[in-house]
């Protein structure tokens, strides 16, 4: 799911043109819904990985039917597997697992509001908390403000801020966050990628202490 996001939004933002872009778009849209049914949570980085490809293809409104048809396949195939197995297009498998029944069925299959103690255990705690196992992280909070600070790759700076936040909401809310047997806050994973690219546009706009003091954080990481 993480490599689809990724490859996703490489061809956008990299497309030199909307013609390039309206070429790839059916590539692009086959990596958006693989992704999504790959990991359902994806969504949250997905969607605007997606709203983003369809922003630039405005110059050229026809290339979004092949995107969209093409994300489209790979969720039709997934509902047709669900309808085969629960008699219902939507995923609601979890509500059969026989693991942990009194975590799927809280909310919906899981899902529930958003909680304190689920944002801090997947932030700054000990057990599973994404800045605590890797504190590098934590500079893409100025690297956001350097980007902005270029004024240059706006919409892309959105999608990097909006897709980690939204999914960080998300499963904040979710009763499993904690991810079982795992190092560190799995289903983050997705978002990874995008945490890390303000960190780079942070890296080539300031001085050698600021590299420095991301060679230590990326050390203890």
């Amino acid at each position: 799911a993480t490599a689809c996001a990724v490859g996703a939004l490489a061809l956008t933002a990299l497309a030199e043109s909307p013609r390039t872009l309206a070429r790839r778009a059916p590539l692009v849209g086959l990596l958006l819904g693989c992704g999504l049914i790959t990991e359902y949570p994806a969504l949250f980085v997905l969607a605007p990985v997606g709203v983003y490809a369809l922003w630039r293809l405005r110059v050229a409104p026809r290339a979004a039917a092949p995107l969209l048809a093409a994300a489209a396949l790979p969720v039709a195939g997934a509902a047709l597997y669900n309808w085969a197995i629960y008699h219902t297009p939507f995923p609601v498998a979890y509500r059969y697992s026989e693991l942990f029944p009194h975590h799927f069925g809280a909310g919906v299959m899981g899902f529930t509001r958003p909680s304190a103690v689920a944002f801090w255990g997947l932030t700054f705690s000990p057990y599973r908390g994404l800045f605590f196992h890797s504190p590098f992280l934590l500079l893409a909070i100025p690297g956001i403000a350097a980007w902005a600070r270029t004024r240059r790759l706006g919409p892309e700076l959105a999608v990097v801020v909006i897709g980690p936040a939204l999914l960080l909401i998300f499963l904040s809310g979710m009763a499993t966050w904690a991810g079982g047997n795992a190092i560190g806050p799995r289903h983050l994973t997705t978002a990874l990628p995008l945490m890390v690219l303000p960190i780079a546009a942070l890296l080539a706009s300031t001085g050698p202490r600021l590299r420095a003091a991301f060679r230590a954080l990326a050390l203890l990481s």
